[in-house]
Formats: structure tokens, C-alpha cells, sequence
């Protein structure tokens, strides 16, 4: 066989820094278009040229299919065999590399791996979990490395991981921003600081762990008064309950609300067809008997009418952009006044404390997830929180600040 060659994509300053300063553990915290991409293709293939297996792990497949394809059109001339279905690419050097999303808490289990990528971390729900129970084993036949990149979305996991990294010798840290990249002009960063709010900026170009992150939703984890409720504990509450319904990728969200105490006391998230939902749902409501099922009608309509014939309280609300703006604002009051609660549920807090806003050129807004993630908790709680203030009024939803139990208080106070 003639001699091959590939062209890996040549490190700038900062990235062969990195690079350079790795140890067996790296979190790095960098601004968005820092150039975290390209170091995370190096960080796969070089292994694999060895003959190694490697993992790469993103919260959506968006994000696995950029990787995807910018490792096939690098590795091209010696890939043995490529599974686009699997997302699995075998090299004449008998190195593999497998892509995974993190919708599934268990992928990549009985792998082996010699590096494996998390990307995107501060995006990732439950990522020390995830990392300890599912992929850390992956690393034991070959002393493998882990990284960890992605930009901070306030004090989640990605935070705790990037502390803890700090202290501990197998770890290596960075906080790099966007500016490091020698492709980004000055003109785009200076633009950017004038068009971002500050703590917008802070987060998305320098890279800084902020607490409340620089979203839509301030003072996210104050409303966390605890674990959810069993269903059991829910019967004979005064109870909303809005449902986001899942599109193609996405989740269908029941977000339940105690109108008295203003907590959103279950949150039930799931995948699959509408028949097995409309018995999930039918189910809830047997036992929490909702006086109102605020859906969203925009894709659900056949749920809908199901539902009704079900005998159960619908009301749709029709997503727009006119209405999802004050639907999304008036939440997001909710949690500046502190009138609101919720539970300690890892994928509800990061999908809030992830939630972006962006202001058009006409001069309106525009709220949604950060690109190729899902809002299905959150809009089910908005829905949820639209039902309180339909039956109290604007007034008195935020009025009485004390009902809300906070974090280690009954939650029946």
C-alpha cells in the first residue's frame, strides 16, 4: 500500500497552548468561536491513527453531525469503513472513532476508549453523573484521557467540574475567550460587545462562569426547593398542568403546578408515539384531577382532540411570535420576583439557566434554546405558570412572595 497523507487542521497559539499543558482530565472553558472544533478533531484522530478507539459525546446530533463531517472529509483518503446510521468511522489503522448523543445517559456503555470528547459540556444536564457512571469506565483499558470543552452556562455541572478540576493533579483547566482565535477580526468582537447585554458577553466571548448564567431566567437555582413529589403526594392540590408536546427530536413535557404555592411539583419528560403519552397523561390526571391542560397547539392537534374526547380540561395556546414573548417574559418575572418554584431537576435548570434571547432588527425579541438544543421544560412550565395567572390574575401570581418554599423548607409550607 502507498504512503497516505492527511492534513490536520494546524493549531493556532492558544490551541497548541492547550494542547501542550493537556493532563489525563481537561476542562476547557472557552468563548464561542474560540476554535474549539478543530482542536476537538485533532484531540480524536490522533489516537485513532494509532490504532485506538476514541468517543465523541455532544448533547444533540447536532452537533455530532459538524463533527462528523468535518472528520470525514480530514480522514478520507484512510478510512476502511464509515457507518453514518452508527456514526462509527474505521481507519485502515485499525482506529475507530464512534459519535454518541447525550439524549441516551447511557451511551457509549461497554466501549473502551483511549480519549474520549465531551462536548459542549455546559450544555450537558447531569454531566458529572453521566461522566462518572458512563463514560469514565470507558477509559480504563487504556488509561484513556477525557476532555471536556464548551462555553459556561452558569453554575451547573461544567462550573463544579472546572472548580474541582483546579485541585486535583490528573486535572488540567482553562478559561480562554473568544479573542484568542487569530481568525476572529477585532470589528466582529468590538460589534459584539456593543450588541450583547454585558453579562451576555461576559458569558458567550470571555467565558466566565456567571451564577445565574447571562440568559432570559435570573435566580434559577433559588427557586430549587427540592426533589419533586411522588404523584401520590399531589392528590388534592389545586394543580395546573401545562404540556409541551415533542416534535420529531424533541420531548413532550407535563409541567404540573400547585396554583396555592406557586411550585411546579412534577415535571414528567418523554420520547414516543401520542398513544402512550395520552396514557401518561391520563394517568396524572386520574390522581391530581388538573383543573385546566393548557397544550400547545401549534403540532398537536389530533393530542388535542384525543385528550378532550378523554374528558380531560383542555386549553390550547397557539405558539407565535407575538404570543411566546409575553408568555416567556412573564415567566421569567416570576422567577426576578422569586414566586415561583421548582425541582431540583438537573434537565428543567439547565434547559432555564441555557434559555437565550435575541433582539431583531425591527426591535422585537426573540426567545429559544441555544442552537440544537430543546426548550420542551421550559415551555411546559411557561404554559404552567399562564395557567396560575389565568386563574389568580397577573397581580396576585407575583404578589405574595413568602408562599414559595425555598430549598431545605417543607415543601408542603
Amino acid at each position: 500500500m502507498g504512503e497516505m497523507t492527511i492534513t490536520l487542521p494546524r493549531p493556532y497559539p492558544a490551541q497548541r497552548t492547550v494542547k501542550e499543558q493537556a493532563a489525563r482530565f481537561n476542562v476547557l472553558a472557552c468563548g464561542r468561536r474560540w476554535g474549539k472544533t478543530e482542536l476537538v478533531k485533532t484531540v480524536l484522530i490522533e489516537p485513532a491513527l494509532r490504532g485506538y478507539p476514541t468517543g465523541y459525546f455532544a448533547p444533540s446530533y447536532k452537533f455530532v453531525l459538524e463533527v462528523w463531517n468535518g472528520l470525514v472529509r480530514t480522514l478520507s483518503p484512510l478510512i476502511a469503513r464509515r457507518d453514518f446510521s452508527q456514526k462509527r468511522i474505521e481507519l485502515i489503522t485499525h482506529g475507530v472513532i464512534e459519535m454518541w448523543t447525550m439524549d441516551d445517559p447511557d451511551a457509549g456503555r461497554s466501549r473502551k476508549y483511549k480519549t474520549a470528547v465531551i462536548d459542549e459540556a455546559g450544555l450537558i444536564p447531569n454531566l458529572i453523573q453521566i461522566f462518572q457512571e458512563a463514560i469514565r469506565p470507558t477509559l480504563m483499558d487504556y488509561s484513556g484521557s477525557a476532555w471536556f470543552p464548551g462555553t459556561p452556562k452558569g453554575h451547573n455541572d461544567f462550573w463544579r467540574m472546572y472548580e474541582t478540576a483546579g485541585d486535583t493533579p490528573e486535572w488540567a483547566r482553562w478559561q480562554r475567550p473568544t479573542h484568542d482565535n487569530p481568525f476572529i477580526p477585532t470589528a466582529e468582537l468590538d460589534a459584539a460587545k456593543t450588541d450583547m447585554t454585558e453579562n451576555r458577553y461576559r458569558q458567550e466571548i470571555l467565558a466566565e462562569f456567571l451564577e445565574d448564567g447571562a440568559g432570559v431566567f435570573r435566580y434559577v437555582r433559588r427557586a430549587v426547593y427540592g426533589p419533586q413529589p411522588s404523584i401520590a403526594d399531589l392528590a388534592g392540590r389545586q394543580i395546573v398542568i401545562g404540556v409541551d408536546l415533542g416534535k420529531i427530536n424533541d420531548y413532550t413535557v407535563f409541567a404540573a403546578l400547585d396554583l396555592t404555592t406557586g411550585q411546579i411539583v412534577r415535571i414528567d419528560r418523554m420520547q414516543g408515539d401520542y398513544t402512550s403519552q395520552l396514557a401518561r397523561l391520563r394517568d396524572l390526571c386520574a390522581i391530581v384531577k388538573p383543573s385546566t391542560l393548557i397544550i400547545e397547539t401549534n403540532t398537536g392537534q389530533m393530542f388535542i382532540e384525543e385528550a378532550r374526547r378523554m374528558g380531560l380540561p383542555v386549553v390550547g395556546f397557539t405558539t407565535t411570535a407575538v404570543s411566546k414573548q409575553p408568555l416567556i417574559e412573564r415567566l421569567a418575572l416570576a422567577f426576578e420576583h422569586q414566586t415561583i418554584g421548582i425541582p431540583d431537576d438537573a434537565v428543567l435548570i439547565s434547559e432555564l439557566m441555557a434559555y437565550e434571547s435575541e433582539r431583531l432588527p425591527g426591535g422585537s425579541v426573540r426567545y429559544s434554546a441555544p442552537d440544537g438544543q430543546h426548550d420542551d421544560t421550559v415551555m411546559a412550565t411557561a404554559l404552567a405558570w399562564r395557567g396560575k395567572r389565568q386563574a389568580y390574575g397577573d397581580f396576585e401570581a407575583l404578589r405574595d412572595h413568602s408562599r414559595i418554599p425555598r430549598r431545605g423548607l417543607s415543601r408542603n409550607t
